[in-house]
């Protein structure tokens, strides 16, 4: 069995990739960030480390990728580089740091992921049929993305040479692109593929499967997955007995926004978080009482929903509030997350909650953060990219960590009803 270590720079990412495997096969285990230095093999093919490192500093991301590369450098065969499919964060500081950690020089790129919309032509990044510099990723608050050539992107962030790889070149078949691989290889650096449907993937997934670093995307993983020959056993986890889930999102993507609409819609409580009010010790206590209030007078419901303000004047309101404390953007993104998870564990410790949707990478690092989450099993998928997690050290929490910009506007209701099964099958060895 091939030993794969997956290094991701958010949560929901990881959850993603881990997913990917487990949908071919293969026993994938993930462990967020604070708890990286436990992570370990033991009992499973394929180890997902979050290093959470989207929003901070390249020198900084570069380090933690770098440590937890070199010391799992001896037992891996393929190493990873899970990024974001729409290139925010420190992609060239990242790939930099996985080759140099394991001694390589050459690593493809394959970004696309056409199941949730992202696709690359003429290495020309699209989202939904978008460029991305045109797209909902264009006034992302803390990556705004303006520009859509993969390799303009990645080639300001190293000093590595970069060049693409043309769609056309795979009407050739597979042995024409594993010679131009060869070429590119001699070259060093980084090679971006063109990807624009699955049937592309599993072509580069032929290709590309011996290669001792790749980089991108979860796409890729679900097609190298399936050309081992070895699948792994199923075992089943029993799901908590209170019927009762709670979701949080810290997500202002159109994509959450639907989904919490369409909650509301069909009869679920949401709750809004005024994040104002999270600045002043006395206002956010106050604010934090109300929350738990409303969400006692709606809790028969089956599920409720607490979101963040998504009024785009309290936004800026909030954003002026928190530098005049000093705190940058991401920090920010940080101080509402966290705000969440912590009113998400006040209510699970009084009520004895056990099941929580999560939408939003920064809401679920701060998820596992406050719930004490050292690894966790990453099960069945509920949709494209998203999968019910359970955590290694508490048999009884179940979890849905969801990116923000993934899912159908029924996800909360699908994810919900996946939660409350009684048998959920998980892969091992």
């Amino acid at each position: 069995m091939k030993k794969v270590l997956v290094v991701a720079d958010d949560i929901t990412g990881a959850d993603d990739i881990g997913l990917m495997y487990y949908n071919s096969g293969h026993a994938a285990v993930l462990y967020p960030f604070p708890s990286a230095a436990k992570a370990n093999f033991d009992g499973f093919s394929k180890l997902v480390v979050d290093t959470d490192s989207r929003f901070i500093k390249p020198q900084e991301a570069y380090q933690r990728v770098y440590q937890v590369v070199q010391r799992f450098a001896g037992e891996t065969d393929q190493f990873f580089s899970k990024q974001c499919s729409v290139f925010r964060g420190n992609i060239g500081a990242e790939f930099d740091a996985i080759l140099d950690a394991c001694g390589e020089n050459f690593a493809p790129v394959v970004l696309g992921f056409p199941d949730n919309g992202r696709t690359t032509l003429d290495g020309i990044h699209y989202v939904y049929g978008v460029k991305l510099e045109e797209s909902q990723f264009r006034n992302d608050p803390v990556n705004p993305m303006r520009e859509s050539d993969l390799c303009k992107i990645l080639s300001a962030q190293t000093q590595r040479p970069v060049c693409s790889v043309n769609w056309r070149e795979y009407e050739k078949g597979a042995d024409s692109v594993r010679e131009i691989l060869r070429q590119k290889k001699q070259q060093g650096g980084y090679v971006i593929f063109d990807v624009r449907d699955n049937q592309d993937l599993e072509l580069l997934a032929l290709v590309l499967k011996d290669e001792r670093v790749i980089c991108g995307s979860s796409a890729i993983a679900y097609y190298l997955g399936l050309l081992e020959s070895t699948k792994e056993q199923e075992k089943t986890f029993t799901c908590s007995a209170h019927k009762e889930v709670l979701c949080i999102a810290g997500s202002l993507t159109p994509q959450t926004a639907a989904q919490i609409e369409f909650a509301g819609r069909i009869g679920y409580p949401v709750l809004t978080l005024q994040t104002t009010e999270l600045f002043s010790s006395a206002r956010k206590a106050t604010e934090m009482d109300r929350l738990k209030r409303e969400y006692h007078a709606g809790r028969n419901s089956g599920m409720v929903v607490i979101r963040t303000c998504a009024d785009l004047q309290k936004i800026e309101q909030t954003k002026a509030l928190a530098a005049q404390q000093g705190l940058s953007a991401p920090q920010t993104a940080t101080a509402v997350s966290d705000a969440l998870a912590a009113l998400a564990h006040e209510l699970a410790e009084e009520n004895g909650i056990e099941n929580f949707i999560v939408c939003g990478g920064d809401t679920s690092a701060s998820f596992c953060r406050r719930f004490g989450i050292g690894g966790m099993r990453v099960g069945p998928q509920i949709e494209a990219g998203v999968s019910l997690c359970a955590s290694l050290e508490k048999s009884d929490l179940h979890f849905v960590l969801k990116s923000g910009s993934f899912g159908s506007k029924e996800f909360l209701e699908k994810a919900k009803e996946k939660l409350l099964q009684e048998d959920v099958a998980a892969h091992v060895l």
